[in-house]
């Protein structure tokens, strides 16, 4: 089970930048999916397919150097949990309020 610290005032700004970026990409995805469709969000899949696997190979091949180059040094002291879950609270809002946006247009 992963170990958090407790939150400090450092945390702060982090943590409004990554609920704020979570609120964007939560509505953003609900107001793709609802106007695109379904080919769309497919058509959107597919173009981001090669950004994921670049991504993905140089995270792990960032993450291998890292271990290699480090060996010795000590592991840096963990996050704070709602620095960690800001993001993932962020998009389940976002998502929600862009979901009610929705309904609430197309029943006009």
């Amino acid at each position: 089970m992963t170990e958090f610290r407790t939150f400090e005032a450092s945390d702060a700004p982090w943590t409004a930048i990554g609920f704020a970026f979570g609120i964007f990409y939560g509505a953003m995805f609900i107001f793709l999916f609802a106007f695109w469709g379904l080919d769309g969000m497919l058509l959107l899949f597919i173009i981001g397919l090669p950004f994921l696997a670049v991504q993905l190979i140089l995270y792990i091949g960032v993450d291998r150097f890292a271990k290699w180059r480090h060996r010795d040094v000590a592991p840096k002291p963990p996050t704070a949990w709602l620095r960690h879950h800001s993001i993932s609270f962020g998009s389940a809002i976002g998502a929600s309020l862009a979901l009610v946006w929705v309904f609430a247009a197309v029943r006009l």
